[in-house]
């Protein structure tokens, strides 16, 4: 696992390219197959946050965000995990990673906006210690305190 930067895109395209439809609607809430440019820089400009890839060998099977949120001191954080690769620790592997640079960058809390479909990373959040609340409209909201 290591820090992506923008360099990164084509890489990061091609995992995208190799994820389910079901896959990319759990991470962006919508199935669109093309994977921009232009997204990618919103999620590895240093400025927004930090990308996290891990990799086999020099393929990249997934990847966390921190998305610095408008409030000091706060971030959103969002996994995409191909599917070849689920279910395999790659995504907790991630997650521990992602919460560590959250406390490393010295922020103090740390959300995940879910799909409550989203069993799996309902699992994943829970076992990592977020505090959940349902929002309705179908989605649930987890929560890191790390003051």
């Amino acid at each position: 696992m290591r820090t992506a930067g923008v360099h990164d895109f084509e890489a990061v395209r091609a995992m995208h390219g190799r994820c389910s439809a079901e896959s990319r609607v759990r991470r962006y809430w919508t199935s669109a197959p093309e994977f921009s440019r232009t997204n990618w820089h919103r999620l590895a400009e240093p400025e927004r946050g930090v990308a996290v890839v891990a990799h086999d060998d020099d393929r990249i099977v997934a990847m966390a965000n921190i998305l610095y949120l408008d409030t000091a001191g706060q971030a959103e954080i969002a996994f995409l995990v191909e599917d070849a690769w689920q279910s395999r620790g790659v995504g907790a592997g991630l997650a521990r990673q992602a919460l560590d640079r959250c406390r490393a960058d010295g922020l103090d809390t740390v959300f995940a906006w879910v799909c409550v479909t989203n069993t799996r990373m309902h699992r994943l959040m829970r076992s990592l210690g977020a505090d959940h609340r349902a929002l309705g409209e179908g989605e649930s909201e987890f929560m890191y305190d790390l003051t």
